[in-house]
């Protein structure tokens, strides 16, 4: 996918991604849309047949649309949509609710506090036996 983004592609279109590949790539900011191979079809004709012919994407409204008015919709997870709509890849999206996240680790060490610095804590111990 990085190859993908350093060669100036920002979305692949195609009938189907492998799982892992199509998660992956969202979070790292290359968008994949998913089409029904019919429409994969009609989209690669008419930018074939057209010298320069463009497509836009909406991410917002899920949609891929041709200049001749053709347009297939798209679903997209509504995380991924929105990362997508304000430019942002998962970094991004996790360090934007850095007080949600403060919120749920102060939460979780009240509810479990035995759990916190367990690894520091043994390391400690195994240091200190002669």
């Amino acid at each position: 996918m990085w190859g993908q983004q350093q060669f100036g592609i920002r979305a692949v279109i195609a009938p189907s991604f492998g799982e892992i590949f199509y998660f992956n790539a969202l979070n790292n900011g290359l968008l994949l849309v998913s089409l029904p191979a019919a429409q994969v079809d009609a989209l690669l004709a008419r930018v074939s047949s057209a010298a320069g012919a463009r497509l836009r994407i909406d991410v917002e409204a899920g949609r891929v649309s041709a200049a001749d008015g053709w347009h297939a919709d798209f679903s997209l997870p509504p995380r991924h949509r929105r990362m997508f709509a304000e430019g942002q890849d998962m970094v991004g999206a996790s360090l934007g609710r850095l007080e949600e996240v403060a919120r749920f680790e102060a939460a979780h060490w009240a509810r479990f506090p035995w759990m916190k610095d367990v690894a520091r804590r043994v390391r400690d111990r195994l240091d200190a036996k002669p």
